[in-house]
Protein backbone atom coordinates (compact mmCIF):
# COMPACT_ATOMS: atom_id res chain seq x y z
CA UNK A 1 0.00 0.00 0.00
CA UNK A 2 1.24 3.69 -0.59
CA UNK A 3 2.29 5.65 2.29
CA UNK A 4 3.22 9.39 3.28
CA UNK A 5 6.62 10.81 4.07
CA UNK A 6 6.69 13.73 5.89
CA UNK A 7 10.06 15.15 7.08
CA UNK A 8 9.92 15.87 11.62
CA UNK A 9 12.77 17.17 13.18
CA UNK A 10 11.28 15.94 16.59
CA UNK A 11 12.22 12.61 16.28
CA UNK A 12 16.23 12.38 15.98
CA UNK A 13 15.52 8.92 13.54
CA UNK A 14 12.91 8.15 11.37
CA UNK A 15 9.51 5.99 12.49
CA UNK A 16 6.64 3.81 10.85
CA UNK A 17 3.13 5.35 11.75
CA UNK A 18 -0.26 4.74 11.12
CA UNK A 19 -3.03 7.29 11.84
CA UNK A 20 -6.49 6.71 10.40
CA UNK A 21 -5.56 4.28 7.81
CA UNK A 22 -2.85 6.63 6.62
CA UNK A 23 0.52 5.00 6.59
CA UNK A 24 3.35 7.52 6.85
CA UNK A 25 6.93 7.43 7.25
CA UNK A 26 8.45 9.96 9.47
CA UNK A 27 12.54 11.00 9.52
CA UNK A 28 14.69 13.19 10.87
CA UNK A 29 16.54 15.07 7.61
CA UNK A 30 19.45 15.40 10.27
CA UNK A 31 19.64 12.17 11.38
CA UNK A 32 19.81 10.59 7.98
CA UNK A 33 22.21 12.99 6.90
CA UNK A 34 24.52 12.08 9.67
CA UNK A 35 24.04 8.41 9.24
CA UNK A 36 25.54 8.72 5.47
CA UNK A 37 28.21 10.65 6.88
CA UNK A 38 29.82 7.86 8.70
CA UNK A 39 28.24 5.32 6.83
CA UNK A 40 27.93 5.16 2.98
CA UNK A 41 25.19 6.21 0.75
CA UNK A 42 22.72 3.07 0.79
CA UNK A 43 21.75 3.73 4.72
CA UNK A 44 19.21 6.17 4.26
CA UNK A 45 18.21 3.49 1.69
CA UNK A 46 18.12 1.08 4.57
CA UNK A 47 16.63 3.39 6.89
CA UNK A 48 13.53 4.20 4.79
CA UNK A 49 13.60 0.39 3.60
CA UNK A 50 13.00 -1.05 7.63
CA UNK A 51 10.17 1.59 8.31
CA UNK A 52 8.41 0.38 4.76
CA UNK A 53 8.97 -2.96 6.37
CA UNK A 54 7.26 -2.16 9.25
CA UNK A 55 4.40 -1.17 7.06
CA UNK A 56 4.82 -4.45 4.76
CA UNK A 57 4.05 -6.40 7.91
CA UNK A 58 1.61 -4.43 9.12
CA UNK A 59 3.51 -4.46 12.40
CA UNK A 60 1.98 -0.52 13.22
CA UNK A 61 -1.20 -0.27 14.98
CA UNK A 62 -3.41 2.76 13.57
CA UNK A 63 -2.95 5.23 16.62
CA UNK A 64 -6.70 6.19 16.80
CA UNK A 65 -7.26 2.48 17.79
CA UNK A 66 -8.63 2.68 21.30
CA UNK A 67 -8.42 -0.39 21.84
CA UNK A 68 -5.09 -1.98 20.75
CA UNK A 69 -3.21 -4.12 22.64
CA UNK A 70 0.21 -3.33 24.29
CA UNK A 71 2.75 -5.66 22.43
CA UNK A 72 5.10 -7.66 24.65
CA UNK A 73 9.00 -6.50 24.39
CA UNK A 74 9.72 -9.98 22.88
CA UNK A 75 7.28 -9.33 19.63
CA UNK A 76 8.93 -5.66 19.73
CA UNK A 77 12.10 -6.84 19.18
CA UNK A 78 10.95 -10.10 16.25
CA UNK A 79 9.04 -7.25 14.48
CA UNK A 80 12.36 -4.99 14.75
CA UNK A 81 14.44 -8.04 12.92
CA UNK A 82 11.95 -8.58 10.64
CA UNK A 83 12.02 -5.36 9.41
CA UNK A 84 15.95 -5.03 8.91
CA UNK A 85 15.87 -8.64 7.01
CA UNK A 86 13.00 -6.76 4.95
CA UNK A 87 15.76 -4.28 4.02
CA UNK A 88 18.50 -6.43 3.66
CA UNK A 89 16.23 -7.46 0.67
CA UNK A 90 15.15 -4.20 -1.02
CA UNK A 91 19.00 -3.48 -0.85
CA UNK A 92 19.51 -6.77 -2.88
CA UNK A 93 17.23 -5.68 -5.25
CA UNK A 94 18.30 -2.33 -5.30
CA UNK A 95 21.73 -3.63 -5.81
CA UNK A 96 23.69 -2.56 -3.57
CA UNK A 97 26.91 -5.42 -2.22
CA UNK A 98 26.61 -6.88 0.90
CA UNK A 99 29.27 -5.29 2.06
CA UNK A 100 27.65 -2.04 1.22
CA UNK A 101 24.15 -3.27 3.07
CA UNK A 102 25.85 -4.52 6.51
CA UNK A 103 27.92 -1.37 7.00
CA UNK A 104 25.01 0.22 8.51
CA UNK A 105 25.35 -2.15 11.48
CA UNK A 106 28.18 -1.07 12.45
CA UNK A 107 26.46 1.86 14.57
CA UNK A 108 24.16 -0.51 16.12
CA UNK A 109 24.86 -1.02 19.53
CA UNK A 110 26.38 -4.22 21.08
CA UNK A 111 26.32 -5.74 24.26
CA UNK A 112 23.66 -6.75 26.34
CA UNK A 113 20.09 -6.24 24.77
CA UNK A 114 17.39 -8.20 27.08
CA UNK A 115 15.51 -4.89 28.35
CA UNK A 116 15.89 -2.85 24.82
CA UNK A 117 13.27 -2.84 21.74
CA UNK A 118 15.96 -3.18 19.34
CA UNK A 119 17.95 -6.13 19.70
CA UNK A 120 21.65 -5.84 19.57
CA UNK A 121 24.30 -5.66 16.37
CA UNK A 122 25.00 -8.77 15.97
CA UNK A 123 21.13 -9.90 16.13
CA UNK A 124 20.40 -7.45 13.73
CA UNK A 125 23.44 -8.27 11.34
CA UNK A 126 22.36 -11.53 11.08
CA UNK A 127 18.97 -10.50 9.90
CA UNK A 128 20.32 -7.89 7.35
CA UNK A 129 22.12 -10.72 6.15
CA UNK A 130 19.26 -13.50 6.11
CA UNK A 131 17.22 -11.17 4.09
CA UNK A 132 20.07 -9.72 1.62
CA UNK A 133 20.63 -13.98 1.66
CA UNK A 134 16.47 -14.82 1.06
CA UNK A 135 16.23 -12.20 -2.20
CA UNK A 136 19.18 -13.44 -3.79
CA UNK A 137 17.81 -16.76 -4.39
CA UNK A 138 17.15 -16.39 -7.58
CA UNK A 139 20.30 -14.90 -8.48
CA UNK A 140 21.95 -17.94 -7.32
CA UNK A 141 19.82 -20.20 -8.92
CA UNK A 142 20.15 -18.41 -12.23
CA UNK A 143 23.94 -18.50 -11.75
CA UNK A 144 24.24 -22.22 -11.05
CA UNK A 145 22.24 -23.20 -14.32
CA UNK A 146 25.16 -21.14 -16.10
CA UNK A 147 27.81 -22.47 -13.70
CA UNK A 148 29.39 -19.24 -12.51
CA UNK A 149 28.85 -18.08 -9.29
CA UNK A 150 29.11 -14.45 -7.52
CA UNK A 151 31.60 -14.04 -4.41
CA UNK A 152 28.23 -12.99 -2.62
CA UNK A 153 27.19 -16.73 -3.44
CA UNK A 154 30.07 -18.38 -1.78
CA UNK A 155 29.50 -15.85 0.64
CA UNK A 156 26.43 -16.47 1.45
CA UNK A 157 26.61 -20.24 1.28
CA UNK A 158 29.31 -20.31 4.06
CA UNK A 159 26.92 -18.19 6.44
CA UNK A 160 24.56 -21.56 6.08
CA UNK A 161 27.39 -23.92 6.34
CA UNK A 162 28.93 -22.00 9.39
CA UNK A 163 26.75 -24.01 12.29
CA UNK A 164 27.51 -27.11 10.85
CA UNK A 165 30.50 -27.86 8.70
CA UNK A 166 33.25 -25.05 9.59
CA UNK A 167 35.66 -26.21 7.12
CA UNK A 168 33.44 -26.07 4.28
CA UNK A 169 32.36 -22.45 5.54
CA UNK A 170 36.20 -21.47 5.55
CA UNK A 171 36.47 -23.19 2.39
CA UNK A 172 33.35 -21.23 0.93
CA UNK A 173 34.52 -17.82 2.68
CA UNK A 174 38.37 -18.67 0.97
CA UNK A 175 36.86 -18.42 -2.50
CA UNK A 176 34.78 -15.76 -1.96
CA UNK A 177 37.87 -13.56 -1.19
CA UNK A 178 39.63 -15.48 -4.57
CA UNK A 179 36.71 -13.94 -6.66
CA UNK A 180 36.25 -10.48 -4.66
CA UNK A 181 39.59 -9.18 -2.76
CA UNK A 182 38.07 -6.50 -1.40
CA UNK A 183 34.74 -8.37 -0.38
CA UNK A 184 35.50 -7.44 3.27
CA UNK A 185 32.85 -9.46 5.11
CA UNK A 186 34.17 -12.59 4.20
CA UNK A 187 36.98 -12.04 6.13
CA UNK A 188 35.56 -11.20 9.02
CA UNK A 189 33.16 -14.04 8.55
CA UNK A 190 36.06 -16.50 8.16
CA UNK A 191 38.05 -15.33 10.78
CA UNK A 192 35.11 -15.55 13.16
CA UNK A 193 34.09 -18.96 11.63
CA UNK A 194 38.05 -19.88 12.28
CA UNK A 195 37.90 -18.95 16.24
CA UNK A 196 35.17 -21.25 16.49
CA UNK A 197 37.04 -24.25 14.82
CA UNK A 198 40.34 -22.95 17.17
CA UNK A 199 42.11 -22.05 14.52
CA UNK A 200 43.41 -18.96 16.38
CA UNK A 201 46.35 -17.85 14.50
CA UNK A 202 44.41 -18.00 10.94
CA UNK A 203 41.85 -15.74 12.57
CA UNK A 204 43.91 -13.66 13.22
Amino acid sequence: QNFVMIPCSEINNAAAVKYNGVRYILYDKEFMRKINSITNNWSNLFILAHEVGHHFYDHMEDLTNKSFQKKTLQTLRSQELEADSFAGAVLYELGATINQTLEITSIFPQGNDSYKIHPNRSKRRDAVNNGYYYSSKITQKASAKTNTYSAEYYLLRGNEKNNYDLNGAIADYTKAIEIDPELTVAYWMRGLVKTKNKQTAGAI
